[in-house]
């Protein structure tokens, strides 16, 4: 790994502009140590302010965060790569099989059984719930990785947990849109072709 100036001038607003490439170098190991699997990438940074230990904070700061980035990109899903994915088909396949516990103890999650029913508690007051999963539960891997679970309510599909405001590009992604009436990110359970 490594960090070098490439480059400082001053621009019309008499900033000080520094110009960072960062070559970083990530070894990932398996439980054993046994085999290993590395990736080099490079990342650029630009540093732009008023002083010049600033602009390299800046620029260095970047520089590695890029290279950073680009190289966790190459490992795959399982390093976070699935959490720029827009696509709503992304299908990534979890470490662990262990799926979010629901928040709410009046509903269940939606996991994995094509034909399981999800029903609320035996209660007179509540309706009963029955549904028929039509998705795999890796279709929402990279929600369920954010802490947020998947749960049916009706005829739809509802996502919750916390702070949902600040990973809602994710949850658009998957077609999950902001309902306003019952303030809650729905959509539709779609049906299978017979």
């Amino acid at each position: 790994s490594s960090l070098m100036q490439v480059s400082q001038e001053q621009n019309h607003n008499q900033n000080v502009v520094i110009c960072y490439k960062a070559v970083v170098r990530i070894v990932a190991k398996d439980i054993t140590h046994t085999k290993e699997i590395s990736r080099e990438d490079v990342g650029f940074g630009t540093g732009i302010a008023k002083t010049l230990s600033d602009a390299h904070e800046g620029a260095a700061k970047e520089a590695v965060t890029d290279a950073l980035k680009r190289c966790f990109r190459t490992f795959g899903n399982q390093f976070g790569n699935s959490l720029y994915d827009r696509s709503k088909n992304h299908h990534a396949q979890p470490n662990n099989k262990q799926l979010q516990q629901p928040s709410s103890q009046n509903q269940r999650a939606y996991q994995h059984s094509n034909t399981q029913t999800y029903q609320q508690p035996n209660n007179q007051s509540q309706p009963q719930h029955h549904q028929s999963q039509n998705h795999h539960p890796q279709d929402y891997s990279s929600l369920y990785n954010l802490g947020l679970t998947i749960i049916e309510q009706g005829n739809n599909l509802v996502v919750i947990g916390d702070d949902l405001f600040s990973k809602k590009d994710s949850i658009k992604a998957y077609g999950f849109r902001w309902d306003g009436n019952s303030k809650m990110w729905c959509k539709p359970i779609e049906q299978r072709a017979a």
